[in-house]
């Protein structure tokens, strides 16, 4: 994947999602786009989220960061207001 490519800011309703398993420390099943293109599929606890150059990144315990925009689903959930992924 390009590394400059534009970041797709992601909805306020994921994001509230994202902020409820980060708080709680819940085990969940993450789906997400690597930077290779591949989709991966796996079980990790999300830890916090935080904004760098106006990237917004996804931090779980395994210890992974992961565009926002890179994120699939979260348990299932997926980004209903997202332009494209």
């Amino acid at each position: 994947m390009e590394k400059n490519r534009s970041y797709i800011p992601v909805g306020c309703d994921f994001v509230d999602l994202i902020e409820i398993h980060a708080t709680r420390k819940d085990q969940v099943q993450l789906k997400y786009r690597n930077g290779q293109g591949t989709d991966c599929l796996i079980n990790t606890r999300l830890v916090t989220w935080e904004t760098r150059n106006k990237v917004e990144y996804l931090i779980t315990s395994d210890p992974l960061e992961i565009r926002l925009d890179d994120v699939i689903s979260i348990n299932g959930h997926v980004d209903e207001k997202r332009c494209s992924i």
